[in-house]
């Protein structure tokens, strides 16, 4: 149902950034964004995307530059999926050794 409105977003950082790329699956509401700008324009892009929670609901960093990483949180805010992806993990990893210290949970 948002598509236009992502859609309308990718024009509107082609115009600003430059070279931007999208590929997404429109019936699963999920896509991939590559933006080749330096480190400052990549992560504003990315606090764009995440206050746009209304169009996209979940923002994650694939890959980054070494310099952009210390710089923001890859996962992202998890809201209401936080605690309940740490009670899953806590009921089928009790001992929390499974994926130790990786992902937001």
């Amino acid at each position: 149902a948002s598509l236009p409105a992502v859609l309308a977003f990718v024009d509107e950082l082609r115009n600003t950034v430059g070279d931007v790329e999208m590929i997404g699956r429109a019936a699963l509401g999920s896509g991939v964004l590559r933006i080749d700008a330096d480190t400052r324009v990549q992560r504003n892009v990315v606090e764009r995307l995440r206050s746009r929670s209304d169009v996209f609901r979940h923002v994650v960093v694939l890959r980054a530059e070494p310099q952009l990483k210390p710089h923001l949180d890859v996962w992202g805010p998890l809201g209401d999926a936080g605690s309940l992806g740490a009670s899953v993990k806590h009921a089928l990893d009790p001992h929390g050794i499974l994926n130790a210290g990786r992902g937001p949970v």
